[in-house]
């Protein structure tokens, strides 16, 4: 995993930078609630469930404090919107080309900044199920499927997720969410060649990578422009 760092880094336009925060080292969620806004405490109060309440504070208040930090303001003090398609977005107000995504699964949250390049990050927990083969015939690509089927059965999960964050990644890069044409395109060959946008769109090629993750999770991003150091770092209070 990568080491806790304290500061923040320089972010280069060339670099993507990584942030991994967790729930079992992060403050108290009533701590946590005071750096968000009045949207995201209303959205903290109907949770029911401590977990899902713990999760959510944490990827909203870690996002508030990596997006502070790069913008030299405090955490609260930062202006989140959404583009026409819902991708979020910092408001107009901060004049910046700071773009972010964030993603969250189990315990885990990951967030990605870059400047000047729209990104997509996801991360999932692994967990095996029954359906996994009739879940790709409804979301993967012809080839992605074929890898599936000549996958090792013990290797199939894992294989089965590292494409889902991958494509997922890339879905939220170019702001489709999960209504996106999720066949006509593929991530099978994400780890050696740039993933290309679905035939007869304007979508832009967009560099995919797996990322480190915590044990049971796997963890990708996606980047336009070209391809781009990735610096991965633990968030921490």
């Amino acid at each position: 995993m990568p080491p806790p760092t304290d500061g923040t880094p320089a972010l280069a336009v060339d670099e993507v930078h990584l942030w991994l925060a967790r729930v079992d080292d992060a403050p108290p969620t009533d701590t946590l609630a005071t750096w968000l806004d009045d949207a995201e405490r209303a959205r903290l109060a109907r949770l029911q469930r401590e977990e899902d309440r713990a999760l959510f504070a944490l990827a909203h208040a870690a996002l508030r404090d990596v997006l502070a930090r790069s913008l030299g303001i405090a955490a609260r003090s930062v202006q989140i919107d959404c583009d026409a398609h819902g991708k979020p977005r910092l408001a107009a107000v901060h004049a910046s080309d700071l773009c972010f995504n964030l993603a969250h699964a189990g315990r885990a949250v990951l967030i990605g900044i870059a400047r000047g390049r729209e990104l997509g990050v996801d991360i999932e927990a692994v967990i095996a199920h029954d359906d996994l083969r009739a879940v790709a015939e409804q979301v993967y690509s012809a080839d992605e499927r074929a890898a599936l089927d000549v996958c090792p059965a013990a290797a199939r999960t894992d294989l089965f997720y590292t494409l889902w964050t991958r494509k997922e990644a890339c879905l939220k890069a170019w702001g489709c969410g999960l209504d996106g044409p999720l066949q006509q395109f593929s991530v099978h060959a994400a780890a050696y060649d740039d993933v290309a946008a679905p035939a007869g769109s304007a979508l832009p090629p967009l560099h995919c990578r797996d990322l480190p993750a915590p044990p049971g999770h796997v963890a990708a991003i996606a980047v336009s422009g070209g391809p781009t150091t990735a610096v991965c770092r633990r968030w921490h209070a």
